[in-house]
């Protein structure tokens, strides 16, 4: 999804930083190349952490309460396959 322009530079910049390093990098996003198992726990962590930029998300939807938003939105950035929860990533940067 379109993201905060200072959201975007930001990213942007950490990709230019980091590449240098030969380091892999991923973003969270649409059409993943490779999955994270994570657990329910971690889920609920990414939703309570999300829901902590409750103006922004009161901005952005004043009709849904903060905690449906932040839990729809990790929602979309999870599967669960046979037990298993993962994180879809999708590789923007890796080593030469």
């Amino acid at each position: 999804m379109p993201n905060q322009a200072d959201h975007i530079a930001f990213g942007d910049a950490a990709v230019d930083v980091v590449a240098p390093l030969g380091i892999w990098q991923f973003e969270n996003g649409p059409e993943p190349t490779h999955h994270v198992e994570v657990s329910d726990e971690d889920v609920q962590a990414a939703i309570d952490s999300l829901a902590e930029h409750e103006v922004y998300l009161r901005v952005l939807d004043p009709t849904t309460p903060v905690a449906a938003q932040a839990r729809a939105q990790v929602y979309r950035s999870i599967s669960r396959d046979q037990g298993w929860i993962r994180v879809g990533l999708r590789l923007i940067s890796r080593p030469a």
